[in-house]
């Protein structure tokens, strides 16, 4: 059976999406529908450092990128959209400036 997190990895695309962004260190939250995942700032819109994407009641996703610091022990949205699955990838590619496919 395939979660939530699962689902929306495959909709991205997978490990080729994986690859092609840099993408580590996932996190699922199935109860809540949650997939979040480090990417690499220095080459992210805005210098972000994490994504997440959740699945919402009307079967749409909230695709947020987040910058995280350790030093300062603070996190601090830098950008949000909502989608629907067929324009995840297009959502995660406007909202972070990575490829997410050749």
């Amino acid at each position: 059976m395939n979660t939530t997190a699962q689902i929306i990895l495959a909709q991205l695309g997978g490990d080729k999406f994986l690859t092609m962004t840099g993408a580590k260190n996932l996190v699922r939250d199935d109860d809540r529908g949650i997939l979040s995942m480090d990417i690499p700032a220095s080459l992210v819109k805005g210098r972000a450092n994490k994504l997440s994407i959740w699945l919402l009641g009307d079967d749409t996703y909230s695709v947020q990128t987040l910058r995280y610091s350790a030093r300062s022990l603070s996190i601090a949205a830098v950008a949000t959209a909502g989608c629907q699955a067929a324009t995840l990838r297009e959502t995660v590619e406007r909202l972070t400036g990575l490829r997410t496919s050749l």
